[in-house]
This record gives structure tokens, sequence and C-alpha cells, in this order.
């Protein structure tokens, strides 16, 4: 009955997904609106498994990928994740979190940025410029008789050649284990639909981001669903994990189409996580370093 009830469930989410990526392609709609950057993911493990994160996060990435995962924090962590993408892009990532007398917070910093963007204006050229998107969350979570809920406060600044652009803005976050191997995550990202504001006048909307995702663990194994919609954009990622021994792990998944694999190596209370991911502008590497300060 229980394996029945997790193969439903998988099936309603993946239907669900089919469906909404029908109706996006019968729009011919664009990627997401504005601040992309506040999709892309963070954590090497994440990226592993495809993007299906939120459903699981109990550690510093929480005040990116679900801030109930914060009320799941055993112990103060760190985070860092580095990874270079297309054009000399640098992505990065800092987070730490710690459990309170109630619930846990999270402080983490993205960093994504492009040196020697060309300039040109009326086809002549002006030289060399660089673009930079900087994100600070500040998050909480708690777990309330087994319900984690959480909130993420955020603030992002954006560097153009031709302007730069600021935006505030909050997400929520639940998890509950249905079963001792069913779990259920929920993220709302950006609740408010704000707008960043420009320094040229422009007013640029951000899409609420909606994500829900379903895990099911059996001894070493994790299979895990997730699907994200935000305005015009939508998103499957499965990810599967298989944890070898105490200190290795081997993880592979799907984000849309595109292939993302990974392991993870554990050592006392320090990790190491690898991921590989496909993609359309070529294939990229991501690299993170975690730790837990065990009392």
């Amino acid at each position: 009955m229980k394996k029945m009830l997790v193969i439903s469930l998988f099936i309603i989410l993946a239907m669900l997904n089919s469906l909404m990526v029908a109706v996006v392609l019968a729009e011919q709609g664009t990627a997401g609106g504005a601040a992309p950057e506040l999709r892309f993911g963070v954590g090497a493990r994440a990226f592993a498994l495809g993007g299906a994160y939120g459903v699981i996060v109990n550690d510093a990435t929480a005040t990116y990928w679900n801030p109930a995962g914060l009320g799941a924090l055993e112990h103060t962590n760190f985070n860092a994740m580095h990874s270079e993408l297309f054009l000399g892009t640098n992505y990065d990532y800092l987070g730490w979190a710690t459990p309170l007398k109630y619930g846990s917070i999270g402080l983490s910093y993205l960093r994504i940025s492009t040196p020697g963007i060309l300039i040109y204006k009326d086809s002549q050229y002006l030289g060399k410029d660089d673009a930079s998107a900087d994100v600070f969350y500040l998050g909480y979570g708690i777990d309330l008789r087994g319900w984690r809920v959480g909130i993420t406060a955020k603030y992002l600044e954006k560097e153009l050649p031709t302007a730069s652009g600021s935006v505030f803005s909050v997400d929520l976050g639940i998890q509950r284990e249905l079963t001792e191997e069913l779990l259920l995550g929920i993220t709302l990202q950006d609740i408010i639909s704000p707008e960043i504001e420009w320094s040229n006048g422009y007013r640029e909307e951000v899409p609420t981001n909606y994500r829900i995702g379903l895990a099911y663990k059996n001894n070493n194994w994790l299979v895990l669903y997730e699907y994200e919609k935000a305005d015009d954009f939508s998103q499957g990622h499965l990810g599967f994990e298989y944890e070898l021994n105490q200190y290795l792990t081997l993880r592979s998944g799907l984000r849309e189409d595109d292939f993302t694999a990974g392991i993870g190596l554990k050592k006392d209370n320090y990790q190491f996580d690898y991921a590989y991911c496909a993609g359309d502008l070529g294939n990229t590497h991501r690299l993170s370093f975690a730790v837990d300060f065990i009392k």
C-alpha cells in the first residue's frame, strides 16, 4: 500500500510537469522573466541531483532552496560553492546556518560575475565593462510538531554596463515527512512579486516561483522529483542518490532534458561534493565544500 502511494504521487507530479510544459510551449513564452539568477540553484549536491533539492535540504543552502529545511538543522553548518560558467562567468556561494533555542537561522551570499563585456553604441565600440549580480539571504526555519516551516528575506543587486538595479523579496517554505520513507517539500520564492528598480528608470517585475517536490528514501537509496513554475517558465527536476558507504555517495539527475551527475565524499564532519551539468551553453562543473561544527 505504501509503495503504491509513492508511485501514484510521483506519477501525478510527472503528469503535472508534462501538462505545464505543454502549456508553456503553446504560449511560446520566454524563460522566466526578471532575475533568473534567483532560480539558478546553489550547492554541488543539489546540482548533481538535477536541482530536485528543496524537499530534503537541511543545511546552510536552505536559505536558497527552502527555508523550512533550517528547521531540520542539527549542527552549525558552513557551505561554499564555486563554478566557472560560459564567457568567463564566476558563480560563487557562501552559506552559514546555526540552531537557536527555537528553530535555526541562516545567512548566505550568492555572486555571479562576468568580466570584460564588450560595449557598443550605434555600432561604435566604447570599451569593456563587468556585469554582476549579488544576492544576500537571511532565513529562519523551525519544526512545529512535524511540520517544518521557514521564511527567507533576500536582497538582490545587479550591475550591468548600462544600468544598475536592486530588489528586496521574500520566500516561504514547508517540509513534511508524510511517512518514514516519503517526504514533501513546497517553496514559494518571491511571493510578493517585487520589481527591480533600474537606475535608468525602468521597472522589471520578478515573478513568483512555485516549487513542489517529493522524495522517497529507502535504505541507501534516495529518489527525488521536483517541479517549478514561474510565470512563463517551468521545469522538472529528477534526482537519484545512492550511498555506497559512509564515505562515498553517487548521484545523477535530469534538469528538464539536461543530464547531471556527481559524487559526494564525506569524512567525519567534512564533506566535498562535485557536480557535472550538461547544458545548451556548454557543460559546466560545480565544486562544494561543507563542514558541520559538532560540539
